[in-house]
């Protein structure tokens, strides 16, 4: 008894096996007919590590890419910003010739250069000290300036040429106490000798004290020195005191040239 049921048993199992192997062999042959079950099961099981790697490698790629990017974008960047510069440079240098042409402009239509032999130049230097006012410009010899040829601006009076070489020339200006320019005064028809004081006022002296002398007067140059043609403004009184020890008015000029912001000026090389 107990050996029959042990052989039905066996050959339930033997069964079963067979069945088992069957159905895996009729289920994973189309899987992988040429590798077989083995190299699908190994697959299968890589399969998470594949797919990790692949998502390292194509966030590392990402990266890349973008910092590729940004750096085109800094370059580019920097570019426009040297490009930028460049042409706000070109435009600030149009608008210097601009105003530079303009100031020749209106140094060209002085009605002192009617009939006279004249040169432009430009200011390269300027000595502003107590001892000594003067500046310096880009013409001398080779261009025909020489000493004491008189110096003007759009504004009046400059100075005088004191100095000269062959391609520059110093100008005393009329606030150096060295300078005086024999003058009148337009309205009240008073003369007198400018001489300067400091960087930007002057005196009027040997006005006597009888003459009236009025605040805001224009002062012009008289003729008289001979250096100076008649006519030229040199600025305006500025204020006029009586002393009653003085033999004579105490007048301040103001000087109608700005000579801090000068840049060109004119120089009457003739009658």
């Amino acid at each position: 008894m107990r050996l029959r049921n042990r052989g039905k048993f066996g050959f339930w199992v033997i069964a079963t096996t067979l069945l088992v192997v069957v159905f895996l062999a009729a289920v994973l042959a189309p899987i992988n007919k040429k590798e077989g079950l083995f190299s699908f099961i190994l697959n299968e099981a890589a399969f998470p590590c594949k797919r990790g790697v692949q998502s390292v490698f194509e966030a590392t790629n990402n990266v890349w890419e973008r910092y590729i990017f940004l750096v085109g974008l800094t370059a580019e960047n920097e570019r426009l910003q040297r490009e930028n510069s460049e042409f706000k440079n070109q435009i600030v240098l149009a608008r210097e010739k601009e105003k530079e042409l303009q100031r020749l402009q209106r140094l060209l239509a002085l009605k002192e250069l009617r009939g006279r032999e004249y040169t432009g130049a430009r200011v390269i230097a300027r000595t502003i000290t107590p001892t000594a006012r003067t500046i310096t410009i880009d013409k001398g010899i080779k261009a025909g300036v020489d000493n004491g040829m008189p110096v003007i601006s759009v504004e009046g009076l400059v100075g005088r040429v004191i100095e000269t070489s062959w391609h520059s020339s110093q100008v005393l200006l009329i606030t150096d106490f060295r300078s005086n320019v024999d003058v009148v005064l337009q309205d009240s028809r008073t003369t007198g000798v400018v001489q300067g004081i400091s960087p930007q006022k002057c005196r009027i002296k040997y006005v006597s004290l009888e003459d009236s002398v009025i605040e805001g007067e224009l002062v012009l140059s008289s003729g008289l020195d001979r250096v100076f043609p008649k006519g030229l403004v040199l600025g305006s009184v500025a204020t006029v005191e009586r002393q009653d020890s003085a033999l004579s008015l105490r007048v301040v000029l103001r000087p109608a040239v700005d000579f801090s912001k000068l840049e060109e000026i004119i120089v009457l090389t003739g009658e």
